[in-house]
């Protein structure tokens, strides 16, 4: 399993890889989850990486990733 996030990758694990599945899910339910998941962790201070916890200063700054999923549409138009 790889995340596209790790593009830097795809030279090594493309050629090994027996299946490819993409899934295409719209933005808005993308976006929806994100934002849910991302409140319930503040609210209930549940550790998320390396014991680290979302706050809510953490949801507005720059490379928050709720900033770079609702950013400009990548190449579908959703």
């Amino acid at each position: 399993m790889l995340d596209s996030a790790y593009g830097a990758w795809c030279d090594v694990v493309l050629p090994r890889a027996e299946l490819i599945v993409g899934l295409d899910y719209p933005r808005w339910l993308s976006l929806a989850r994100l934002v849910r998941r991302t409140l319930r962790r503040v609210l209930t201070r549940e550790p998320v990486c390396n014991g680290n916890e979302e706050t809510i200063a953490g949801i507005f700054i720059e490379d928050s990733i709720l900033r770079g999923i609702s950013g400009p549409s990548r190449g579908s138009g959703r």
